[in-house]
C-alpha cells in the first residue's frame, strides 16, 4: 500500500463512523505495505468532553488535547473529525490544529449561515469536497480544510487570540502541514467564534494519525522511501525529520499549555 493507499484506508475507517469504533486511543499496530515497503502505525485518539462555541470568544474549553503514544515513524496522513458539530451559524466558527510548534487554521469562515445539527464534520486534505463557503455543512461527508479568511492567500492566518499559538501553517497546505513530524505527543485543537450573536457546541473531536517506518531489518532507504522526506516546508522544525524545500529556516514558540484540557 502506497501513501495514497494508506490515506484510503484512514478515510474508509472515518467514512463508517469512526465514533463508535474509535476508543479514547485505539492503534493499529502496523499496516503491511508490500515486501521491502514501508510500514504503518494508525491511532485515532478522541477528546470526549463537551466543547461549548461560546458568542463571539474563545470555547471553552479553550485548547482540548490528545496525547498520541506508540507510534512509530514519521506522519504522513492526518485527519480531524469535529464530532456532534451544532452553532447557529458556522460561518462564524474557526478551528485550529497545533502540535510541536506548528499551528494550521482548518476551518474558517467556512459553512455559511444555515444552522447545523450533531453533525460530523471531517476534515481531510484528500477529500474531492472543499469546505463551503457559502453553502450548509453535511454531517457525515468528508470535505477538504479551507481557511476563507485568507483567500487570497496573506502570508499568515488571523490570529485566533489568548493562549492559542497563532497559525503559522503555508498557505494551502493545512493538515499535510503536519506530515513528517513524529507522531507521538501531545495534539491540541483550538475553537472560537469569530461573530457575535450566534454560538454552538461539540461533543469532542477525534485525530485520525498514520505514521509509516521502515520494517525491521531493512536499510533506511533513499531520502524520497524514508517518510517525512522533504516536507519541512521551510526548514526542519521541532520533531521534524524532513529535508528543507526552500531556503531559510522557520522557527517557532509555542505557546504556554496552562489552561488546556486534555482527554482522559
Amino acid at each position: 500500500m502506497n501513501k495514497q493507499g494508506i490515506r484510503r484506508r484512514v478515510s474508509s475507517i472515518a467514512g463508517i463512523g469512526s465514533l463508535p469504533l474509535v476508543a479514547a486511543l485505539v492503534v493499529a499496530p502496523m499496516l503491511a505495505l508490500g515486501p521491502g515497503k514501508a510500514a504503518a502505525d494508525f491511532a485515532a485518539p478522541t477528546f470526549r468532553s463537551t466543547i461549548v462555541i461560546n458568542d463571539n470568544g474563545p470555547a471553552s474549553p479553550y485548547g482540548s488535547t490528545v496525547t498520541v503514544g506508540g507510534l512509530r515513524g514519521n506522519v504522513v496522513d492526518v485527519n480531524v473529525i469535529l464530532n456532534n458539530f451544532s452553532h447557529d451559524r458556522p460561518e462564524d466558527v474557526a478551528v485550529m490544529l497545533a502540535y510541536r510548534g506548528r499551528a494550521a487554521t482548518l476551518m474558517r469562515g467556512a459553512g455559511g449561515t444555515a444552522a447545523v445539527r450533531n453533525a460530523n464534520i471531517l476534515l481531510n486534505d484528500e477529500a474531492t469536497e472543499a469546505l463551503p463557503a457559502t453553502l450548509p455543512l453535511a454531517g457525515g461527508t468528508a470535505y477538504r480544510p479551507v481557511d476563507y479568511t485568507r483567500i487570497p492567500a496573506t502570508p499568515i492566518g488571523e490570529p485566533f487570540g489568548g493562549l492559542a499559538p497563532d497559525p503559522n501553517d503555508v498557505a494551502g497546505e493545512y493538515l499535510d502541514f503536519f506530515d513528517g513530524l513524529t507522531p507521538n505527543g501531545e495534539w491540541t485543537l483550538w475553537v472560537r467564534d469569530d461573530r457575535a450573536n450566534f454560538f454552538g457546541s461539540m461533543s469532542g473531536w477525534t485525530l485520525e494519525i498514520v505514521a509509516t517506518f521502515p520494517p525491521a531489518g531493512s536499510s533506511p532507504g533513499t531520502s524520497s522511501e524514508r517518510s517525512g522526506a522533504g516536507r519541512c516546508p521551510s526548514g526542519p522544525m521541532a520533531g521534524c525529520s524532513g529535508t528543507s524545500t526552500s531556503g531559510g529556516t522557520k522557527s517557532s514558540s509555542p505557546r504556554s499549555s496552562r489552561g488546556r484540557q486534555r482527554a482522559g
